[in-house]
């Protein structure tokens, strides 16, 4: 996975300069769960509902900088209706993957930028009147945000918001794969606190909102709008 090579390429960069080499890293793995609402629009039609998804990810610290590999899909497809067409039952699948960069200017403020990668596909059922019918979307690019802290009692409350340009690729049963551009928006509240030893728990609210607008031969916009609650586990070492 390209965003798997960077992090790793990185780390070891960061490894081999010396002037750091007396300082100390830290690494720590996580495993997510997450309540995600999806809202998936195509002209008058779409597809509205919600799946459950688990994630992996690392983030990796050293003096002020710090990076964070991440990824997340579905446990398994989630049947739903269709909005504004008749009789169509879907499968709905997505998938997202992100490598980002950061460095905290203070404290509080820190700005970050990285690399992400988003991939839904929806699928008509046997059973509906346009079975055989499906939908693939892919939008991959860069991004930048910046973010605040605060430490609550024992743990650590923040903020970020970011915003990527993205080339995109969108490909239907009757219609051969078109490709443009695409832009993203992301918010996130975020709550992280220590259970014990090196343990410590998080909780997250994030929305994030995809406008496909400049895709050849697609016919007006597609815009995709994902809530997620994510709650999740960390070990630091």
């Amino acid at each position: 996975m390209t965003v798997t090579r960077l992090y790793w390429g990185w780390v070891v960069l960061l490894c081999q300069t010396g002037v750091w080499a007396d300082e100390p890293w830290h690494f720590a793995p996580k495993i997510y769960t997450a309540y995600r609402n999806f809202d998936y629009t195509a002209g008058v039609t779409g597809v509205e509902g919600h799946v459950l998804s688990l994630g992996f990810g690392l983030t990796t610290t050293h003096k002020n900088f710090y990076s964070h590999v991440f990824t997340e899909k579905n446990v398994r497809p989630t049947e739903e209706r269709t909005t504004n067409l008749v009789a169509n039952t879907v499968t709905f699948e997505r998938k997202d993957s992100s490598l980002s960069f950061g460095y905290a200017l203070n404290p509080t403020l820190s700005v970050f930028s990285g690399y992400k990668i988003g991939e839904t596909a929806i699928t008509a059922l046997n059973s509906s009147d346009l079975r055989g019918n499906f939908i693939r979307l892919n939008a991959k690019g860069p991004f930048v945000g910046a973010g605040a802290a605060w430490p609550i009692g024992g743990g650590m409350l923040s903020f970020s918001a970011g915003f990527a340009w993205m080339r995109a690729s969108y490909k239907q049963s009757n219609i051969p794969t078109t490709r443009g551009n695409a832009t993203g928006a992301s918010l996130s509240l975020h709550w992280k606190a220590p259970l014990k030893d090196r343990w410590a728990y998080e909780i997250g609210l994030f929305r994030h909102s995809y406008f496909y607008d400049k895709l050849d031969r697609s016919e007006g916009s597609i815009n995709e709008h994902i809530f997620s609650i994510r709650t999740g586990l960390s070990y630091q070492f």
